[in-house]
């Protein structure tokens, strides 16, 4: 089997002892402060998460595995390039529901509001997962971020009733004035982080 770890190469042909070794370097990076496994590619399938499982069923078949191994703070920085451009996107959207003052709720648009919901909880994971790492591998100003996040938490509950009851009227108050002002902040306080560690090598 050939194994590729960023730019070093192995080749193992016994199946059993790639399976070991491959083992290790899961175990390594698992425990590793500064370190993180971005994703592993078996052969041709790219995988974030559920690989060693994969590899370790198949190691018969598994011909090549190239892991792909990253900064922690380089991996949280591109998380919150993907929140970024979620936040962009999203904002334009609530734009557009909001701007219906009808409140003309299609089922597309009940659509939109529950990933809305599992975008934030999303959210609130990615902050706590970034308030877990030790200091040196959080984003500078991260503070104003988490800051802004853990604001969203109070309007949350009151969202997910007006949800369950469908309460149309409150769902659009709460989009307009709490969602949409709430992602305009958060996206312009990730711009300020993501240009600032733009000017250092975090890979």
């Amino acid at each position: 089997m050939l194994i590729k770890i960023n730019e070093e190469k192995y080749y193992i042909s016994d199946n059993e002892e790639a399976g070991m070794f491959l083992k290790e370097q899961f175990e390594k990076y698992r425990n590793n402060e500064n370190k993180i496994i971005d994703h592993v590619i078996a052969d041709n399938e790219t995988f974030y998460e559920g690989y060693e499982n994969y590899i370790m069923e198949n190691i018969e078949q598994v011909n090549e595995v190239t892991i792909v191994i990253k900064s922690i703070k380089g991996h949280v920085i591109e998380l919150f390039k993907s929140l970024n451009q979620y936040l962009e996107n999203a904002t334009s959207e609530l734009k557009k529901i909001t701007g219906n003052e009808q409140y003309d709720f299609t089922k597309e648009k009940w659509k939109n509001i529950r990933d809305l919901i599992e975008a934030l909880q999303w959210i609130y994971q990615l902050d706590d997962y970034t308030n877990s790492l030790i200091e040196e591998n959080i984003p500078e100003n991260y503070t104003h971020i988490s800051s802004e996040i853990k604001k969203s938490l109070e309007f949350l509950p009151e969202m997910l009733q007006a949800i369950e009851v469908k309460d149309k009227l409150l769902i659009f108050d709460l989009l307009f004035y709490e969602v949409l002002p709430f992602f305009e902040t958060l996206q312009h306080e990730c711009i300020k982080m993501l240009k600032k560690e733009s000017k250092t090598d975090v890979n």
